[in-house]
Formats: structure tokens, sequence, C-alpha cells
């Protein structure tokens, strides 16, 4: 193919005043995504293809990275890069396990509501139905049971993040054996995402610990649930939090800085977390913290704030509190505390274009995608901390 006759199909098809990145996406899919392109078309390096559209390399690897996530290029080594056909999606009604019972999905509050109801709206514009389990409780072998006993009946399964690690791998390999193709909610490891979609738990824990980082917090509380059933997955977005936290905290923090994790118990409602901070802030036992990270709910971030007001620190300035765990709801809201939005029903609606993909690709491996996550200012953190936390493009 001429390099001169490319140039002039992209123009012909659109003004070249197109952004770079729509301009790249659009000659990629015109010229290569062709219905006589049986298996694929190899496409040109990426500098080959910067030089040919006039645009950066890095304009072209971010819709590489893009094409990736929604499975439309597929990497072979020795080869090269492979766009492969549009979807086509299979004929009649493609049935979707879900690890959650569907009749039940407010069983782990809105973070699982919210998921299923981006599975359900992708599953309905997809051609496809969402089979939930019957067991009401996560974790559990009866749980692994039943995803087994239904394998027969399914497509595919989407693994929400509550399977027993004994069994976890067993049960994913027996649907990948079988032709039935397993996608994660939660990225499986800390270095293996694939066929997995997740919050971006370690970005946004990155732009935590830079924006403390800058303001000079030097005293960092992490605050975390100890649960006797963390389950594998659960515990991976933990790690994320973390390593996110202290990448962004960086080599001057961990010279300079303290930083101590704290697990409290679930079943306490936060009584537990109140009675460290007191005693911490009465000089008895830790570090009086200048920020605290949190991932958890209302009923346990309201204990912390009371035991740093009552000891007269006032939020923002002498402490920082930021919640990286669920969406903020109304009471949260209305306690002024700065958290993450999460898009769950992005979450949702991701994993099930994925699973779509994965069944129209034969059970062919995709790399992982990472949804953003927002921040929503509250008044438990400084200005200078909500501008730096608001910069989604804070360079990692």
């Amino acid at each position: 193919m001429e390099a001169s006759h490319s140039i002039l199909a992209a123009s012909k098809a659109e003004p070249m005043d197109l952004r770079a990145g729509e301009r790249v996406l659009q000659y990629l899919l015109s010229e290569f995504d062709r219905p006589d392109a049986k298996g694929g078309s190899r496409l040109p390096t990426n500098k080959e293809l910067a030089t040919r559209l006039n645009v950066s390399p890095g304009t072209v690897q971010s819709v590489l990275k893009q094409l990736a996530q929604k499975g439309r290029i597929h990497a072979r080594r020795g080869s090269g890069t492979f766009l492969l056909p549009s979807p086509n999606r299979p004929r009649g009604v493609v049935r979707i396990a879900i690890s959650v019972p569907v009749m039940n999905l407010q069983a782990d509050g809105e973070w699982t509501e919210r998921i299923g109801g981006g599975m359900f709206r992708a599953a309905l514009s997809g051609g496809a139905s969402i089979e939930g389990i019957a067991a009401k409780t996560f974790g559990t072998e009866a749980m692994i049971d039943e995803l087994l006993a239904k394998k027969a009946d399914v497509d595919a399964l989407i693994l929400m993040p509550y399977t027993i690690q004994p069994r976890h791998e067993y049960l994913i390999k027996a649907y990948e054996n079988d032709g039935k193709p397993v996608v994660h909610v939660h990225s499986r490891s800390l270095i293996d995402n694939t066929n997995s979609v997740t919050s971006d738990y370690f970005g946004f824990s990155y732009r935590i610990g830079r924006a403390w980082s800058k303001a000079g917090r030097r005293r960092i509380l992490m605050l975390s649930e100890a649960s006797k059933t963390l389950t594998l997955q659960r515990g991976v977005s933990e790690q994320q939090r973390f390593s996110g936290l202290m990448a962004g905290l960086g080599v001057e923090f961990l010279n300079e800085g303290h930083f101590e994790s704290v697990k409290y118990a679930k079943e306490n409602q936060g009584a537990d977390i109140y009675d460290s901070l007191k005693k911490r802030i009465a000089g008895g036992t830790g570090v009086v913290p200048d920020a605290i990270y949190f991932a958890g709910s209302i009923a346990r971030i309201q204990p912390a704030v009371k035991a740093c007001e009552e000891a007269g620190l006032k939020l923002g300035r002498d402490v920082s509190i930021v919640n990286a765990g669920a969406s903020p709801t109304m009471a949260e809201s209305q306690l002024g505390i700065s958290g993450a939005w999460h898009d769950l029903e992005e979450v949702g609606g991701n994993a099930v274009e994925m699973a779509l993909r994965r069944i129209e690709l034969k059970g062919l491996s995709m790399p992982g995608v990472s949804i953003p996550v927002r921040y929503v200012r509250g008044t438990s953190t400084s200005p200078e901390e909500d501008e730096l936390l608001a910069d989604e493009n804070l360079p990692i």
C-alpha cells in the first residue's frame, strides 16, 4: 500500500482538521477493517503510522491502547500487531453467568447494585442475558458448586471478587478449558490484569499520595478493613491502593515521613477507629496523623472525624482525610469528606462487553480495562490538595 494513497484515503473520508487521535482511529478502521480482511490485517509500525498520518508516536500509541481495550487488536510475537475484524455478535441470546445473586443485588450495598445495573444495560444492548446464582452467601463452597453446575448452560462467566481462594483458580480453569471465557471484576493480581475490568485504584491512590506529598503531609495513617472473608481479588484492590499511595508519596517521604497501616474490625462499626485515634491524639500510642487515607463506609469515617474534631483538629488544615473506597453517599457528602467517585456502572458495562468480545474471539485473552476514578471535593482536604487531586492527568 502506497503511503500517498493511504493519506489520500484518510483525507477523503474526513477533513484533515480532525483531532489527531480521531484521524488515526478512522484511518486504521477504514484501511484495515475491511470485510475481505479475514483474521485481521497486520498494521504498520507505530513509527510508520505516525509518519504516514503526520501525528506523534504517542498519539498512535494512545489509539492502539484504546483498540486493545476494546479487543480490536492482537499482537503476535515476531509477527506484528493485527487489527481484528469488527464484532459480529453470536446468533441467539448469549447467556452470561455472574457470581452474585441477581435477585439480591443489594446484598453488598451500592457497589454491587451499581455494577449490576451496568451489566444489565450492556447485556440488553448486546443481545445477552445475565444469569445470577441462587446462593445468598458470597465466598462459599456452595457458590462455587453452583457456578460449576451452571457452566454447561452458559457461554461465559463474569467473576465478581467474592470467590474463596482454595477453589478460585479451579473454577476459572474449568470454564476456560471448556471454551467459556471468564471476565474478572477487579484485577487478578498486581502483575496480571488480563481479562479484567476494574476501577483505577492504583491511579487514584497515586494522586492522593502525590497531593499529600506536595502539601507537606508527613504523618500518614492508612485505615483498611480487616476481614476474615477477604477474598483473593478484593485483596488485590487493597494492594493496588497501598502501592499507588506509596508511589505517590515518593522517595522523599520514605526518607522523612512516617507511614502506618491499621486494620479495623468490620463488625465494630468504627468504635475501634475512634478509640485508636483518641489514644493517638492524647499521646498514648502511635503518631498523630496529619493525613488519613480511608476506604470504608460512613459508619466508619464518622468516628474518625469525631475523634479529630473533639481534639480541636481542623479538617483540611491540621488533618486531611480522603476516602478512596466506595463512591460517597448523600450522608457522607453532608459530612464533607473528600473522596472518590467510582463509575461502577461503567465497570459492569465493560465487563459484559469484554465477555461478549471474548466469546466472539473464541476465548482469546484481552488486556485489562481500568476505569478512571473522579475526585469529589469536600471540606476534609486543603485547597492545594483539592487542586492536585482534581488533576486526572497527573503524570505517574
